[in-house]
């Protein structure tokens, strides 16, 4: 057992889902401008074409660097400290129709620290610190122009919060964390979707509840593909690290 910034209620909400709807509001601006794309996923493991949401396909998906964490602890059997870092690195290619091709790769780490109580075969820990942060270089093919994607903070209760930007050094986009649910309100969880921003208002949602919910607004004009890339990014960042 483990004590976090998220809520078991979150994970028995997914959990009881039996078709997939919205469950992060997003503004009426948005939503009247978008259409839900639904996120389609492959379960076969290694898949080179693992998601598609819309008119974007994921292809060529590969992991540079299998997500894989490192721990230590010291202390005595029923009270120890432990810490651990884990990593992952992987890429892809993002395409549509008619649309501008990316390529993608990413760097994913997550560091954590806590207190655990009581044997290894019932262990309850308790987190001290949790910091994790996201980067990527998103390429358009067609020129070579090229983004950076960067997301960074914490998902304890407490934490610095998560925020982002997707910048091509001119121009920045910037990335907001929401754990809002629908008639629940903020929960003190890990994020559940990002909203993209541009001169202050928000003109594309990722829905990050598996299999995930992505909606693009006509304001983003010709970012649509660039903020398509980053949400696949963001969808396919891992969520548990094998020790």
């Amino acid at each position: 057992m483990k004590f976090t910034g998220s809520l078991l209620f979150v994970a028995l909400l997914v959990g009881c889902t039996t078709t997939q709807r919205p469950l992060v509001p997003v503004p009426k601006s948005l939503e009247a401008t978008s259409t839900l794309m639904r996120v389609e996923r492959k379960r076969t493991p290694f898949s080179k074409t693992p998601m598609r949401f819309g008119e974007w396909q994921v292809t060529g998906f590969a992991h540079d660097r299998l997500p894989n964490s490192r721990s230590s602890e010291i202390g005595t059997p029923d009270v120890r400290y432990e810490k651990s870092r884990g990593t992952a690195k992987y890429h892809f290619v993002m395409s549509a129709s008619g649309s501008d091709v990316y390529e993608c790769q990413c760097g994913h780490t997550r560091k954590e620290r806590g207190v655990a109580l009581g044997g290894s075969d019932n262990k309850l820990t308790v987190d001290l610190e949790q910091k994790e942060w996201l980067d990527c270089d998103l390429r358009r093919i067609s020129d070579g122009a090229t983004w950076t994607l960067r997301i960074d903070g914490s998902r304890l209760i407490g934490g610095e919060g998560y925020s982002g930007t997707l910048t091509d050094g001119s121009r920045t986009l910037y990335l907001r964390a929401t754990s809002e649910i629908e008639h629940l309100g903020n929960l003190p969880s890990q994020p559940l979707g990002w909203f993209f921003e541009r001169d202050g208002s928000k003109i594309a949602s990722t829905e990050l509840i598996t299999p995930g919910i992505v909606r693009i607004g006509d304001d983003a004009g010709s970012d649509r593909d660039l903020i398509a890339t980053a949400s696949a990014a963001l969808l396919l960042q891992p969520t548990a690290y094998s020790r």
